[in-house]
This record gives C-alpha cells, sequence and structure tokens, in this order.
C-alpha cells in the first residue's frame, strides 16, 4: 500500500469513528434512537439535509445504509480519493427512506435507516455509509452514523433533529436534541414531551462545586455558605466591636483610642454650641484722630476702617 493510500485509509477511518455531530460541522450525521445496542437488536437512525452538498440528488437515488462491520479490511486499501465508497466486507443493512418536509432550510428532507445488528458482532463502534448501489455518490451533504454496539460513546449523542420529529417518542427520557435556535444548547427528549422549546439553566457540576470549596477552605479563604434568602449579617459596630475585645483582655491597645476619639467629639460638640448660640457683638474702632502741635487736629485723615474688637 502506497503512502498516499496509508494516509487515505487513517482519514477514512478517522470519519467513521466521530461521533455523531450537528450537520452544520460540515455535513450531516444520521443520530441512532439509542445512544447504545447490543448485537442482534434492532436499529433506528434518522437524520435530516437541505438535499444540497458534495453528494448527489434525490433522483440519483435510491440511497442504501452499509455497515462497515471489518474497518481493517475495508480502509485497508480504500479507493484513492473516493468518499463514500464501499468495500466487499461491508453488509448492506437496507433502504434510507428519504422524505420531503415542508420546510426549505437544513431539515428538508428526513432520511430513516432501520436494520438489524447481526447476532455474531462483537462491541465496538461501528460507521454507516450511505451512497447509492453501485456505490457513487451519498446523498446531498450526508457523511453517514455511528452506532455503538456493546459500548457507551465517549460521550452523550446529541441529535439534531426539529422537536416535532416523530422518532423522539422513542428516545430514552434522558436522550439529548439540539435546541433550535440556541446554539450549542440542548434539550432532553423528556423536556421536549412536556412542551419545552428552550434550554433550562446550565447544570450544576456538584463534584467540581465540591472541589472548589475545599480548596478555598484549604486556602483560609472560604466564607461559610449563608442562605441567600436569609437577612444579611448586620455590619459590626466599632465601640461594640472595641468594648468586646476588651472584655477579651485585650482592650488595653484600644484605650487611648478611645480616650481620642472621646476628645476629639467633645471639642466638635463645643464647636458646635459656640456656633448655634447668639451672635456676638462686633464693634468697629472708628478713626483716631492724631492731635498736632498746639493739641490741633492733624490735617491727615485717619485710616478707616479701624480694628475690629471683639466684646
Amino acid at each position: 500500500m502506497t503512502l498516499r493510500h496509508a494516509a487515505s485509509a487513517l482519514a477514512a477511518l478517522a470519519v467513521g469513528l466521530l461521533p455523531a455531530a450537528p450537520a452544520r460541522a460540515g455535513g450531516t450525521w444520521l443520530s441512532p434512537v439509542r445512544d447504545s445496542y447490543t448485537s442482534g437488536e434492532d436499529v433506528t437512525i434518522v437524520g435530516y439535509s437541505s438535499g444540497t452538498g458534495s453528494g448527489g440528488p434525490v433522483e440519483q437515488g435510491p440511497f442504501y445504509g452499509w455497515l462497515r462491520v471489518v474497518p481493517s479490511e475495508a480502509y485497508r486499501d480504500p479507493p484513492d480519493g473516493v468518499w463514500p465508497f464501499v468495500h466487499p466486507s461491508d453488509l448492506r443493512v437496507g433502504e434510507v427512506a428519504i422524505d420531503r418536509t415542508r420546510r426549505l432550510d437544513w431539515a428538508t428532507y428526513r432520511l430513516e435507516l432501520s436494520f438489524r445488528l447481526p447476532s455474531t458482532l462483537a462491541d465496538g463502534s461501528y460507521e454507516i455509509v450511505v451512497c447509492n448501489d453501485p456505490c457513487r455518490t451519498s446523498f446531498g451533504d450526508v457523511i453517514g452514523a455511528t452506532v455503538y454496539v456493546g459500548v457507551d460513546p465517549p460521550e452523550p449523542l446529541t441529535r439534531e433533529w426539529p422537536l416535532d420529529d416523530p422518532a423522539i417518542a422513542q428516545l430514552d427520557d434522558d436522550a439529548l436534541v439540539y435546541a433550535p435556535g440556541w446554539p450549542g444548547y440542548t434539550l432532553t427528549a423528556a423536556q421536549i414531551r412536556r412542551g419545552e422549546t428552550a434550554p433550562g439553566p446550565a447544570p450544576v457540576d456538584q463534584q467540581a462545586a465540591q472541589e472548589t470549596a475545599e480548596a478555598r477552605l484549604d486556602a483560609g479563604t472560604a466564607q461559610p455558605d449563608r442562605d441567600p434568602a436569609a437577612a444579611p449579617e448586620p455590619a459590626a459596630r466599632p465601640d461594640v466591636e472595641l468594648a468586646a475585645q476588651d472584655d477579651g483582655g485585650g482592650g488595653s491597645a484600644a484605650r487611648p483610642l478611645l480616650y481620642a476619639a472621646g476628645v476629639v467629639a467633645a471639642g466638635v460638640a463645643f464647636v458646635g454650641l459656640r456656633r448655634a448660640g447668639p451672635r456676638r457683638k462686633q464693634v468697629h474702632v472708628g478713626p483716631v484722630a492724631q492731635s498736632g502741635p498746639g493739641g490741633q487736629p492733624a490735617s491727615r485723615p485717619a485710616r478707616w476702617p479701624g480694628r475690629v474688637v471683639r466684646l
């Protein structure tokens, strides 16, 4: 196998093992109704597509689903630069039903594939290839699907389905569906069945919160938890706090401060009382006549106003 073939095989294998992703991440992934199955069980896969993309239109169908049961064989010598492709070891499991909806967006077409897993299938993740027969093209922007058999997916699967999709009735209560109009948010099937259309508050990671609280306690910076509905604690009064310190035998350092505060308060009160009392008389001393020779008034006028004498 050439180096180019090896690179193509690794890239295709990586695509096949990815979990179901939202359609807006470069293409449409069909999603199984259940996160995990066991061998021999019936599987239903649902997805939506705009009908446009690198694949062909609906007229190039019918389209089928192939279960890639031996990925090591399929990717050993894949067709150079061709996707999708079907290997002789792949198992054709059924025709993909493609129905036109009344929408003109990413959900213009609804796709559904139902089949039964082989009873001898080993545990693991398996790729579903969607292609016509003979395999020349997929449909629209459809990439494929991943089915987990006997193992859980690395993270819970999130379906990108409209909230009125009939397959939601088959989902487990905690199965996730993307919330339309809320990028990055999800709803559980139970919420959708209750009629909720918008996500609730983000769940709190209790373990992380506990670890953070313990770290704060270890650092000596944590505050005791208080009920948010409780009344706020009253602010401590300095005089009460000082008195409490004095009762505990530590008031010797606070006594000079109390004495100084008392002196300042008395001075302020004295000045306030003086200013609030009756105004004192102010007498302007008039010009003082200066005598000239022989007791006669001097011709030079006196300066005015004179001094102010407070009585």
